[in-house]
């Protein structure tokens, strides 16, 4: 599964680009996000995920959720993420 880090580029090991990304924590200075499990039908897919990091003042942070998402004619229509 992709493993994102942040901060870096938005993209993920595989090197495609997440532009949500690119800084959704302003507080966190390192995060990183793992994929535990995605499940796609049709026009639609859920990624089950987690991350872990520190803040500025090196206090860590921990977090999971999921992102629904619904795709037409190739793209991203709708991205939700529910922590």
């Amino acid at each position: 599964m992709p493993v994102l880090i942040f901060p870096g580029p938005a993209s993920s090991a595989d090197g495609r680009n997440y532009p949500l990304l690119k800084n959704p924590f302003r507080k966190i200075q390192r995060l990183t996000f793992s994929v535990q499990q995605v499940i796609a039908e049709q026009d639609y897919a859920c990624a089950v995920w987690t991350n872990e990091g520190e803040d500025k003042t090196g206090i860590p942070y921990s977090n999971r959720g999921i992102t629904l998402l619904e795709i037409r004619e190739g793209k991203i229509h709708l991205s939700e993420r529910l922590f």
